[in-house]
C-alpha cells in the first residue's frame, strides 16, 4: 500500500503567504506551488489529480480571478476539492459559493495570528470531500462499454486507492465550517445509500463469472473489491460520526457565546441603571 501524501495545489500570488502554507502543513499534504492561474492549469494537466486545489481569489497577474480559475477546474480536474482564498469577498459570498458546489470550503482570514487554524481546516474538509468524489466515481462506474474483466480492474484500482487515502485520513476539527458539514454529511449519506446497489452489481458480475467459469483470478478480484467496499462503508460512518461531532462542538459553542454576550448585555444593562 502507498503510503504518499495528499497532493494538495496552492495558487497563490505572494511567496510570503505560500511559505505560510507550507509551513502549516509540512508533513500533512504534498504541497505543489503555482504562482499564476495559468500555471495551476499546466500542472494540472501534467500530474495525477490533486486531492485538493486551493486558489487565492485576487490573483492580478493571471488572466482570470482564484473563482473564475476554480470553476475550470471542475472540468480539468473534476475529483479534486475546491477551496478559495479570498480577502475582497465577504463571508455570506463565499458562503453561497460553497452552498451551491461551486466551491468545498474557503478561506477568509489574512491575519497570521488567526489564519492557521482555518487553512488546516479548509484543507481536512478538501480531503473529505476528495474522499467522497472518489467514491462517487467509482459508484458511477459504468462497466457497459468495458469488458467484464476490465470493467472489474477499474473498479479495484479505484478501490486501491480509496483504501490508501482512508488509512491516512485525520480526525479532522472543523470549528466555523456548519455550513459545510452540514452538505459533507449530505453527500457522504448519498454516497452510503448507493452501498447496497454497488455491492449487487459486484455480486451480479461474480455470479457471472463463476457461471462461465471465467479467469479465477477475476472472481478473486471481485471477492476482494466487495470487501473494500464494505470498508468504504464503515469509512463513511465513521467520518459521518466524526463530522457529527464537530457539528455538536459548533453548537454547543454557539450557544455558549449566546450567553456570555447575554450576560454582558444584562452587565451593562444593569450597570448603565445604577450610574
Amino acid at each position: 500500500m502507498s503510503s504518499h501524501l495528499h497532493s494538495v495545489l496552492v495558487v497563490e500570488e505572494k511567496s510570503a503567504f505560500l511559505e505560510l502554507m507550507e509551513e502549516v502543513l509540512e508533513d500533512k499534504v504534498d504541497m505543489v506551488r503555482a504562482y499564476s492561474s495559468e500555471e495551476g492549469v499546466e500542472l494540472i494537466k501534467n500530474n495525477e489529480p490533486f486531492s485538493v486545489i486551493w486558489s487565492g481569489h485576487e490573483l492580478k497577474s493571471s488572466n482570470v480571478n482564484g473563482r473564475d480559475f476554480l470553476n475550470s477546474c471542475c472540468e480539468h480536474s473534476p475529483l479534486s476539492a475546491r477551496i478559495l482564498n479570498s480577502y475582497s469577498l465577504k463571508q455570506s459570498e463565499l458562503q453561497s459559493m460553497v452552498d451551491e458546489g461551486e466551491i468545498h470550503s474557503y478561506n477568509h482570514h489574512d491575519h497570521v495570528s488567526v489564519v492557521i487554524e482555518p487553512i488546516e481546516s479548509a484543507i481536512e474538509m478538501g480531503v473529505q470531500n476528495y474522499h467522497a468524489n472518489l467514491f462517487r466515481k467509482f459508484i458511477d462506474l459504468d462497466g457497459s462499454h468495458l469488458e467484464p474483466q476490465d470493467f472489474v480492474k477499474e473498479s479495484s484500482r479505484l478501490l486501491d486507492r480509496l483504501e490508501d487515502i482512508s488509512s491516512k485520513e485525520g480526525e479532522g476539527d472543523f470549528e466555523g465550517r456548519s455550513l459545510e458539514i452540514e452538505k459533507l454529511i449530505s453527500y457522504q449519506n448519498l454516497l452510503l445509500g448507493k452501498v447496497p446497489l454497488t455491492l449487487k452489481r459486484q455480486k451480479d458480475l461474480l455470479d457471472q463469472f463463476k457461471t462461465t467459469q471465467r479467469n479465477e483470478n477475476i472472481g478473486q478480484l471481485i471477492e476482494r473489491n466487495m470487501v473494500l467496499i464494505s470498508n468504504q462503508k464503515e469509512y463513511l460512518i465513521r467520518s459521518n460520526r466524526t463530522v457529527e461531532q464537530n457539528r455538536e462542538k459548533i453548537r454547543k459553542a454557539s450557544v455558549h457565546i449566546y450567553r456570555i454576550r447575554k450576560l454582558v448585555k444584562d452587565l451593562k444593562d444593569e450597570l448603565g441603571d445604577g450610574g
